[in-house]
């Protein structure tokens, strides 16, 4: 009896331990997504988007406005929230790019990349990151990637692009 009491004792800490990790982790995550969302709500106001098709993946969300052909890229990264806004007419093609592990085979990273006309620096949305994600998460993250790619791209095929003229 003794030595099950004993044993509690010493065990209790660990468990008492894990559930404040568990509890901050979750509210950190809280306030985290809330910054996210009061971000896109700003911009969607200063910019007048309508944004109907919105993927929030934790700290990070992207949407895609059909109306004004704009996409919209929010990420709450180490207390830094960048926003990024991208009007379809600058971009060139985007694309789906996989980091694969050269010794193991296995997926490290699944970014969309976002390619422009103008010459600047690529932009990325990461869908997947080993190092944050459950590896079990992977297929439906390439689903989406692979659902955000193809309905950009739909809607970069519905923008003609402005025509050259010829002078005869």
């Amino acid at each position: 009896m003794h030595t099950l009491l004993i044993i509690l004792l010493l065990l209790l800490p660990i468990v008492l331990y894990w559930v404040f990790k568990l509890l901050f982790k979750t509210e950190q995550h809280r306030k985290n997504t809330f910054a996210v969302k009061a971000a896109l709500h700003k911009m969607i106001k200063s910019h007048g988007l309508s944004i109907p098709d919105i993927f929030i993946l934790g700290n990070k969300l992207i949407g895609l406005d059909r109306k004004t052909n704009k996409i919209i890229c929010i990420d709450q990264e180490n207390n830094s929230l960048q926003k990024k806004l991208f009007l379809l007419k600058e971009i060139q093609f985007c694309r789906i790019v996989k980091e694969v592990d050269s010794l193991t085979g296995c997926t490290r990273k699944v970014d969309l990349e976002i390619t422009f006309h103008t010459g600047e620096e690529p932009a990325y949305f990461t869908f997947y990151e080993e190092a944050t994600d459950p590896v079990y998460e992977l297929p439906s993250r390439i689903r989406k990637a692979n659902y955000w790619k193809s309905k950009i791209q739909v809607q970069l095929n519905g923008i003609k692009p402005p025509m050259l003229e010829y002078v005869l």
